[in-house]
Formats: C-alpha cells, sequence, structure tokens
C-alpha cells in the first residue's frame, strides 16, 4: 500500500551557543559574519556526539544542526519526508524509499542509499541502542538511490522511527565521530567538548543558504545563571528556562519568549527485583505520596501539567487514562495491609524484617528531578518510608541497565515520534530495551505485541490507553509532570519556533539582526 506523504511544516528550531567570561555583550566578542550565542541546561554531557553510543547523543547530533535524519516529525505529530524524495510500502514488512538527489554531507562525499544504510546499519550493530532494535530489522539493501528495509515483522511505525535522532545521517568514514561527526545538516562541528560546541555554516548544504555563520551552544546548568546571562547579553538565546525565570522577560521589548507543551514526563522507575519493591501496595504507597499539583506549581514554577500516565491527556494516545491519586492517609492503610510496621519505633517501617528504606537515583542535566526526589524524601517519611540516599550521576543509563538502583528519578520524551509504541515499546513489554526494572505483565505483553503491528490509527490510540491503564493500575511506574519548555531570546533573533517534538533546535533559517 502507499503511504500518503503529509504536507511539510516549517520545523523551526533554537540555535545553541555560550557564555564568553568577563563580555558583557555577546554581540561584542562576535569576531566577523553573524554569529549566535546560545545557552542551554540540557546538554551532552557525556562528552560525545556519536549517535551509536548508548546515550542517547544523536539527540544532540540533530538538535545542534550537524546531521538530519531520513524523516522528520512536524508540530502537528504527523511525518514528512526530509533526506527522501519518495516511499512506500510494498507490503506489510516491506518498505522502499528513496533517498533525494544532490545530496552531500557537509563534507562534500554524496549521499545515497549506501551511505543512509552505512549510518543506520551501524547503530543497529550497538544492540544496547534502543532507537535501532525497535525497528525490527531483518535486512536492508541500497540500490543506487533506494533503500529497501526488510522488517521480521510488521511494523507500522517505522517511518515514524526513522525520525529518531540517534538515527541521524552520518558519513560513517568521518575521522572522529565522538567530537566531529560529519552529516548533512546546516551545520559543521568546529569544536566540542563536555561544556560547549562551537557549530560553522555548512557552507555545502544541501537545502539553501544558511542565515548564520557560527553558533556557540554553552552548557549553563544553574536556571538563575541561565536567566541571568541572557539579561547581561552574554548570550542571545536562553533555553529550557523555568516559568518564573520566563516572566523576567515576558513584558519586556528587547526580548521574546516561547512556551511550548511537549510530551517530555518526570517518572519514576521502580526495580521490581527489590523484594520490598515487588510488593504492589508498597508501590502504590509511594505512588500515592507524590503530590503532583504540589510539585507542578512549586518545584517546576508552573512549567508544566500534573501526569496521570505516560502520555499528555490532551492527546488521543493519553486522553483515558486515571492515575492512583495523591492520598498520604490511603497510603498508610496499603502499607498495613501489605503487613509493614514499626517494630523498633525509629519511624522506618519493616516488612519480614527488611526495613522500607530505598535509595533514589537521577542525573544532574534535569536539575528537577532532584527536587522531585527530595520532596518525595520527606513525604515518605510521614507514612514510614525512608529514602536513605539520593544520589545525583551525570548520567544513570549504566546503573539502569545493570539493575543497580531502587528507585530512578527519570525524564522521557513519551510520544516525539507522534506514536505511542515510540515509548511503550521500549518500556512496557518484559523484554522491552528499557523495562529498566522489569515489570512484567502477560495481559500487557500481548496488548504490546499487538500494538506493535496494528496498522489502525484509532486501535493504536485505544491500545495505547488500555496498556498505561493496566500499568498505573500495576504501579510500573510512577508519573509526575508533564513538560511546558520554555525559551527566551533577545528580541533581534527570528525565525525560531521550538518544536513540540523536543527533537530540533539548529537550522538554516534562524538568524540575528546586528
Amino acid at each position: 500500500m502507499k503511504l500518503k506523504k503529509t504536507v511539510a511544516l516549517l520545523l523551526s528550531a533554537v540555535l545553541s551557543v555560550g557564555i564568553f567570561t568577563g563580555c558583557s555583550n555577546s554581540s561584542d566578542s562576535k569576531e566577523s559574519g553573524k554569529e549566535l550565542v546560545y545557552g542551554t541546561g540540557v546538554y551532552a554531557t557525556t562528552g560525545s556526539l556519536d549517535p551509536a553510543e548508548a546515550s542517547y547523543n544523536g539527540w544532540f547530533t540533530l538538535r545542534y544542526g550537524i546531521g538530519e535524519t531520513l524523516f522528520k516529525v512536524n508540530d502537528d505529530s504527523t511525518i514528512e519526508p526530509w533526506l527522501v524524495e519518495d516511499y512506500e510500502t510494498v507490503d506489510d514488512t516491506t518498505w522502499k524509499i528513496v533517498i533525494k538527489d544532490d545530496i552531500t554531507f557537509s563534507n562534500g562525499k554524496e549521499l545515497d542509499a549506501e551511505a543512509a544504510k552505512a549510518s543506520i546499519q551501524r547503530v543497529l550493530d550497538n544492540k544496547d541502542i534502543a532507537a535501532g532494535q525497535a525497528l525490527s530489522i531483518d535486512s536492508i539493501e541500497a540500490d543506487g538511490q533506494t533503500l529497501t528495509i526488510k522488517t521480521t515483522k510488521p511494523n507500522p511505525a517505522l517511518i515514524n522511527q526513522l525520525c529518531d535522532p540517534d538515527l541521524v545521517i552520518l558519513d560513517v568514514d568521518s575521522e572522529d565521530m565522538k567530537t566531529k561527526p560529519v552529516g548533512t545538516g546546516p551545520f559543521v562541528v568546529e569544536s566540542f567538548d563536555e561544556k560547549q560546541c562551537v557549530v560553522d555554516k555548512n557552507e555545502n548544504y544541501w537545502d539553501g543558504d544558511v542565515k548564520l555563520d557560527k553558533v556557540t551552544v554553552e552548557y549553563i546548568e544553574d536556571n538563575d545563571t541561565l536567566a541571568a546571562s541572557l539579561q547581561s547579553g552574554d548570550i542571545d538565546v536562553a533555553g529550557g528556562l523555568s516559568f518564573t525565570n520566563l516572566q523576567k522577560f515576558e513584558n519586556d521589548d528587547n526580548y521574546k519568549v516561547d512556551t511550548n507543551s511537549i510530551s517530555r514526563v518526570y517518572m519514576l522507575y521502580y526495580n521490581f527485583k527489590n523484594e520490598l519493591l515487588n510488593d504492589k501496595n508498597i508501590r502504590k504507597a509511594i505512588d500515592m505520596c507524590i503530590d503532583k499539583e504540589s510539585y507542578v506549581s512549586s518545584l517546576l514554577q508552573g512549567s508544566g501539567v500534573v501526569a496521570r500516565g505516560a502520555f499528555p491527556s490532551t492527546m488521543d494516545i493519553g486522553k483515558d487514562v486515571k492515575d492512583n491519586g495523591y492520598d498520604v492517609e490511603e497510603a498508610k492503610k496499603l502499607l498495613k495491609e501489605a503487613g509493614c510496621e514499626d517494630t523498633d519505633n525509629d519511624g522506618i517501617l519493616e516488612k519480614d524484617g527488611k526495613k522500607l528504606s530505598f535509595d533514589i537515583i537521577t542525573y544532574s542535566s534535569r536539575a528537577e528531578l532532584k527536587d522531585i526526589s527530595t520532596a518525595l524524601q520527606d513525604k515518605l517519611k510521614e507514612v514510614g518510608i525512608e529514602i536513605a540516599n539520593i544520589n545525583v550521576y551525570e548520567a544513570v543509563e549504566d546503573q539502569l541497565g545493570a539493575g543497580d538502583f531502587d528507585i530512578c528519578a527519570y525524564s522521557w520524551t513519551t510520544a516525539p515520534i507522534g506514536d505511542p509504541y515510540y515509548f511503550i515499546g521500549y518500556c512496557y513489554g518484559s523484554d522491552s530495551a528499557c523495562n529498566y526494572g522489569k515489570y512484567s505483565n502477560e495481559e500487557v505483553d500481548k496488548l504490546v505485541d499487538e500494538l506493535s503491528t496494528e496498522f489502525d490509527q484509532d486501535k493504536r490510540a485505544k491500545l495505547a490507553n488500555e496498556i498505561v491503564q493496566i500499568g498505573n493500575d500495576d504501579v510500573a511506574f510512577s508519573y509526575v509532570a508533564h513538560l511546558t519548555k520554555g525559551y527566551a531570546m533577545k528580541s533581534n533573533v527570528s525565525g525560531f519556533k521550538q518544536s513540540t517534538s523536543d527533537y530540533y533546535e539548529l537550522n538554516k533559517d534562524v538568524s540575528i539582526d546586528e
């Protein structure tokens, strides 16, 4: 069957750049041409831009305009070709994708089907990268500009999945994939380290003139410092500002503010291999101590909405889901039903001689996750559960992959490709690549398998709601809040509009007037 291609919508993006210490105004530090400085609290802190490493590095390679994917996600969650001229499904397991002619990598090398295949295969070869494994690839054949992809089973979401940033198309012969990957995007890496990425205009860009000559992406972890850097003129764009900090710029004609609701959710993983956390009543008691309304208004400073499930309730795939609610007294009853009691009067309950004492792990690039963990730690004391330690790492994938955790405060963009299987396929199946807590439910497994091969969109939405609701009833995960992403920029920055997918930032049309 032929798939109808969607009408192209302009995908705009935010530009990245950094603070130059001691400079009073970023424009004063620019030597020549149009340069922009973008400050952000979310950065490639692993020290690599290589998507073939299992650290979501491809997100930054795509965001910084270095590379592009075969397809891209529009703001209405429809999918359109990007590096692709045409595509069709030959049958339920065979796709033909024709790469556009006359596209080159930034080093001048031609992009053909063989080059695209090599880039995708490089990710597929790393079994730890969920994006590649989700495709269910049986084989990829390249002939001129035509890719033929065969899957091991019907995969109605394959085109959506090819939008994943970890499947960004790069020249596999790049000399340094970690710090200078070569893609087809509007920018070329000049330098990259764990604090700053500098990219220059791609003079060979296939899709028209690039308006900026240079962009510096600067990692500014503290949100107040990020806002102050924009006020002082050290940066031109501040990405990921809290609601409180955004208010500083809303009524000032020297700045522009842009906010957008996205599907990124703050959530908790539970390790089901922990004997105590394997008890549903204990998990539910923890879940019912999460004061979501308060966390959104205070900890997130209004930059979000309460999450009832994996997907925002404004989407068809999340509109019919209910959570367990906030009820501390009911949590105490559940713990009593689970046989928990404080036999030594130290304020911490025990079950079968084991104290209800857990650690929470999280990571530094999402500072609110630590704040949520600390607030939950205080609330759980009221019901007799101890959070002994909150351990903050730069990244927690190693701990999650090894199952070396009790509870993990984490963040997912759950529907960036406009399809529920992106998150459900990664997290809900017993053998799912990102089911780090090892949640398992036979009914859910059957429904996940059904979702993976269902082509009807209404049925996919119904299945998604059903799967997440069963998960909520089982307390497979706890969902806290969906984020509202906020950017502020100088009034002379043009062409910027953040995307709902949370994938795109730098693009050829962003500019700054001197």
